[in-house]
């Protein structure tokens, strides 16, 4: 999945990325997990991508990740129109401990941390108005059920 999106990446890089990510989902898992609130676009729900068996499986984990009380998903719907965070993708992290919190990106060549209070300050912003705009969490299971329906059809 990844070198499609990736196309001159090296292998080690690839591998990189993916144990990153296995590391961060299994965060989610653990005794005292953090919350994860996730938005995202409708496309990731209808782009196939690694063929069905692929896509069947990410479906069904994201479906099953919404019955994870410390995971609220929500979906930027296609009526949606126009919205903020169509041009880039990020993560707020904030933190309990009294660390900073802190923006990140994740980029084709390379990944970024933003720390200062405006860069944090807008991130917030749009990601609030992503929330509003988005389907609720209950609405966005449904989204994903069709999703899944749909891909098994």
């Amino acid at each position: 999945m990844i070198q499609g999106t990736l196309p001159t990446a090296d292998r080690e890089e690839i591998e990189g990325r993916l144990e990153a990510r296995i590391r961060r989902q299994a965060l989610l898992a653990k005794a005292d997990p953090p919350h994860l609130w996730a938005i995202m676009n409708e496309g990731a729900l209808r782009r196939g991508v690694g063929g069905r068996k692929v896509m069947h499986a990410q479906l069904q984990a994201l479906l099953d990740a919404t019955e994870s009380p410390n995971i609220s998903p929500q979906v930027v719907p296609f009526q949606g129109g126009a919205h903020p965070g169509m041009h880039d993708s990020f993560i707020v992290m904030q933190f309990d401990q009294g660390n900073a919190d802190a923006i990140y990106l994740e980029s084709m060549t390379n990944d970024l941390f933003l720390e200062s209070e405006t860069d944090i300050e807008r991130h917030n912003q749009v990601f609030e108005h992503l929330r509003a705009i988005s389907s609720s969490p209950v609405a966005t299971r449904k989204l994903i059920a069709a999703a899944l329906s749909e891909e098994m059809n």
